[in-house]
């Protein structure tokens, strides 16, 4: 078995016979600095997907409370996720404005292109949301199909919602 002598830095710095030490430890200390940047960077990241999910989850209650209400009244599922949808979408930006992001434009482009990604949102859903009513399982458990179909668009909405917002996409 090889030994190896661990040396403190103090000592390593005090090393006349070699300049390699120094500069190690000065990597080490940005490669240490660098990591706690991009940790930092990451906890701000997932602080913002919890807002956002809290803010998604309360204009997912209206929507699913909507959807629910027209599938009783004997509305096309699809057509009931349509209007549903649309309806979450516009509470959704009210809250999103208010407490999740920080408007880097002005309120009328950010709400134009804020729904113009919930359209486009949507009708992706719509069209999920038909392809798994083809399928028996998803076609008899409508509400399990809407929540997939949630599941897939939450990361779509909270990317591009963060470049309509603040002009960032990570």
């Amino acid at each position: 078995m090889i030994r190896t002598k661990i040396v403190p830095t103090r000592k390593l710095l005090r090393r006349k016979d070699t300049t390699i030490y120094p500069q190690l430890i000065q990597f080490y200390l940005n490669l240490l600095n660098n990591v706690s940047a991009s940790l930092k960077s990451i906890l701000q990241l997932v602080k913002l997907k919890v807002q956002f999910g809290f803010a998604s989850l309360f204009a997912t209650g209206i929507d699913y409370t909507l959807f629910h209400l027209l599938v009783n009244l004997d509305v096309h599922a699809v057509k009931a996720h349509y209007i549903s949808a649309s309806i979450g979408m516009l509470v959704n930006f009210v809250v999103q404005n208010q407490f999740v992001f920080i408007r880097e434009r002005n309120l009328l482009p950010t709400f134009v292109l804020s729904m113009l990604v919930s359209i486009i949102g949507i009708f992706m859903g719509g069209l999920l949301m038909g392809k798994l009513q083809q399928f028996d399982f998803w076609g008899s458990h409508l509400y399990v199909a809407k929540i997939a179909v949630t599941a897939v668009l939450f990361f779509y909405n909270f990317y591009f919602k963060r470049l309509v917002f603040e002009k960032r996409f990570l």
